[in-house]
């Protein structure tokens, strides 16, 4: 939920730097049609616990992004400070 609005799925993408910094970027998203990156990135989790499954082509989350501000002229990015709370996907 962000600013008291609920969406049905958000993707969370974290990286980390050698020194333990971390930079989060989440990416809400609504019901409607087809996001051709989200469904490439959904093509590759695995529907198990314990199972694994690995990239055969790269993948560029920030397209996520993009592809939703480009495409409707969105004014939908922001950007907030706060404490890592972001569990490992095997959680």
């Amino acid at each position: 939920m962000i600013f008291c609005k609920h969406y049905p799925f958000e993707a969370h993408f974290v990286h980390s730097d050698r020194k333990g910094n971390l930079a989060v970027v989440v990416v809400f998203f609504k019901l409607g049609k087809k996001n051709p990156y989200l469904e490439k990135i959904l093509h590759y989790t695995p529907t198990r616990v314990g199972e694994k499954r690995f990239l055969t082509s790269k993948v560029n989350p920030s397209l996520l992004l993009l592809w939703r501000c480009l495409k409707d002229n969105s004014k939908g990015l922001r950007r907030f400070s706060a404490f890592p709370i972001t569990a490992p996907c095997n959680r």
